[in-house]
């Protein structure tokens, strides 16, 4: 990206609310421009805003979402910035929650890197809770994360008691019954 392109897109996203984002950041940048500036990790501010427009963006229409599915896997699978996974961990959720068909190799990637996210004990409660729901998503497909997915989170529960880890896993638990019941 040119730093032209690069200045004005940053300005954008750096003075846009939740409410503006689609009608300002999209007059000069395309969806693809915010996902290259997501994967932008060595600028972790712009990584974040980036990210969190993809967020407000994709999620306000689903057949958007879908028709960037690969970028929104791709986001994931190379990003390491917690602020910036918060946003993307969601759109990764709402594929898997609508069903959008992965590859195995696909599978196979979000399920180690959830698992690593998991393990990272600097990992933010609310990406950890994302977490839990990505593989909650794909235990429905692979029947052996149903075991694994609960002993991680009452490890998890056992080490930090936070309302939301809690809560979150509760719910968790609760989808995880009904599909080792049926």
């Amino acid at each position: 990206m040119n730093p032209e392109k690069f200045s004005t897109i940053t300005a954008a996203l750096l003075s846009s609310s939740a409410a503006s984002l689609k009608q300002e950041v999209l007059k000069v940048a395309t969806i693809n421009d915010l996902f290259e500036l997501a994967n932008r990790v060595e600028d972790a501010r712009i990584c974040f805003k980036a990210s969190w427009a993809l967020e407000h963006i994709l999620l306000s229409e689903k057949k958007l979402l879908l028709s960037y599915a690969t970028p929104s896997i791709e986001a994931f699978l190379k990003n390491s910035n917690w602020s910036a996974l918060r946003s993307i961990t969601k759109l990764i959720m709402e594929l898997l929650s609508l069903n959008y068909p992965l590859t195995q190799e696909q599978e196979e990637m979000i399920i180690n890197k959830t698992y690593d996210i998991l393990e990272d004990s600097e990992c933010p409660i609310a990406v950890r809770c994302n977490g839990y729901d990505i593989l909650y998503y794909l235990s429905v497909k692979h029947y052996w994360l149903i075991d694994e997915l609960k002993n991680k989170m009452q490890l998890d529960i056992e080490k930090n008691q936070s309302a939301a880890l809690v809560s979150r896993s509760k719910s968790i638990y609760k989808k995880l019954k009904r599909i080792s019941n049926s």
